[in-house]
């Protein structure tokens, strides 16, 4: 067996030949150095960071052709190594050791803070505007007030070398919907899932934020099965109490959230106060439905009115339409989530979590209450053994009662049997005494 050593040797030996070392076959033929190997190769980059452009294309190591960093999006195609700084070059007191995602503002890198010992992503503004500074900011200080399992946690900020940072929980996870195409869930297995998204949902909204945008790659899945909601950039804090509608009042400049999963009156932007918790409602509806079914509930345009003019002309196929295991409850529940109408959806998150909850545990749920045979046949379903026992019971009792009867009966026809027998046998004995007495008084006659 060869040691970590020798490997060691041998890669820095290729590394000035015309033969390029690819990390991925070393990590595939020496699985038992597989932990050393990533950090000698992640120790590699950040040295070839140092080095310039041209220095850079001379040398003969191979970067791999596709980094798939777990739970932080979608797969990418890295920058070449040297976009990535040193702890000194870009952020004191952590380690940078992966770029994670690049967007128009701001870069998002794994990293290890020093202090801690612990995984972090680390996200760092590039734009230096004012609206930029502002959205960073809040979007720190509203995840900075969360504290939930299913939110994801703000560890640290700051601002270094005129350059604002957030560092975060980093999750190692899949977005919501790569999560879904890699498992095979269940209905059940899918609305318990979804539990835990409407459990951080309704944590943010009692403490006045709405999220806003809420879509399956802004809620990571870690390798345990447990959601974690991300990127707040977009929320807003409430001036009136979370569960109170009409909570948003400074008004906007436009549109904002994703055209596919947000509420009509998000995209109408003409009464931003009508904006609320209930917004939120309709995008998790929308969530829920390509849970269940892999497609969206309409086709969402490009542009904003197209997609109003769907939501409005679209009728929703229930969620059973496309699976018959999801049942006519968990449609109701959905549909009610997609009211076009604010007012004719559900109130609260809490008030849709509750729904489900109510029919995983086989009970009724309220849109349904007013059917007496609904009711009746969920409570038979809830109390399917109860019921059984009950009614196996019930015929034991009636057939026992039955035998009692049919013993008493015959014991009964016995003793009138018995009797009569009796009363037979006691008119036969008078008519022999009477007759005796005939032949006695015959006899006598006969004698005289």
């Amino acid at each position: 067996m060869r040691t970590f050593g020798d490997l060691v040797v041998e890669i820095l030996d290729r590394s000035g030949t015309s033969r390029p070392v690819d990390p991925a076959t070393y990590l595939e033929e020496y699985p038992e150095h597989a932990d050393k190997l990533k950090k000698f190769f992640s120790s590699m980059e950040l040295i070839k960071s140092a080095l310039d452009e041209q220095c850079l294309q001379g040398l003969p190591f191979a970067l791999p052709k596709r980094s798939v960093v777990a739970g932080v999006g979608e797969p990418h195609v890295p920058r070449l190594m040297r976009t990535v700084p040193s702890e000194d070059d870009l952020l004191p007191g952590y380690r940078i050791e992966l770029e994670i995602h690049s967007g128009a503002q701001g870069d998002v890198y794994r990293a290890v803070q020093l202090s801690t010992g612990r995984s972090v992503a680390v996200k760092i503004l590039r734009a230096m505007s004012t609206e930029a500074l502002a959205w960073f900011d809040r979007e720190v200080k509203l995840l900075a007030g969360l504290r939930h399992p299913n939110i994801v946690t703000v560890h640290d900020a700051g601002v270094v070398r005129s350059r604002p940072y957030c560092a975060m929980e980093f999750i190692d996870g899949l977005p919501l919907d790569r999560y879904l195409a890699e498992q095979a869930l269940t209905t059940e297995k899918k609305l318990r899932l979804f539990l835990g998204i409407c459990a951080g949902v309704m944590h943010a909204h009692h403490y006045g934020v709405i999220h806003r945008d809420l879509k399956p790659s802004n809620v990571l899945v870690d390798d345990r099965g447990k959601p974690r909601i991300v990127d707040f950039g977009l929320a807003k804090y409430c001036d009136a109490p979370a569960v109170n509608p009409g909570c948003e009042k400074n008004a906007e400049t436009g549109f904002v959230g994703t055209l596919a999963y947000a509420a009509p009156e998000q995209l109408e932007w003409e009464e931003p106060e009508l904006v609320n918790v209930r917004s939120d409602v309709y995008s998790l509806g929308v969530v829920l439905y390509l849970m269940l079914t892999g497609r969206l509930p309409y086709e969402a345009g490009k542009e904003r009115d197209a997609t109003l003019e769907a939501i409005r002309d679209t009728t929703i196929a229930p969620p059973s339409f496309h699976d018959e295991t999801v049942g006519t409850d968990v449609d109701s529940i959905v549909l009610k989530a997609l009211q076009p109408d604010a007012a004719d959806r559900y109130k609260s998150v809490g008030r849709m979590k509750d729904e489900i909850e109510q029919f995983l545990s086989c009970r009724p749920i309220d849109q349904k209450c007013g059917r007496r045979g609904y009711v009746l046949g969920k409570f038979l379903r809830r109390n399917r053994r109860r019921v059984a026992f009950g009614v196996v019971t019930a015929m034991l009792l009636t057939a026992l009662g039955i035998a009692v009867n049919v013993v008493f009966q015959d014991r009964q026809a016995t003793a009138a049997t018995t009797h009569i027998r009796f009363d037979i046998a006691r008119l036969h004995d008078v008519k022999t005494l009477n007759d005796y007495a005939d032949s006695v008084a015959q006899g006598n006659r006969l004698l005289e």
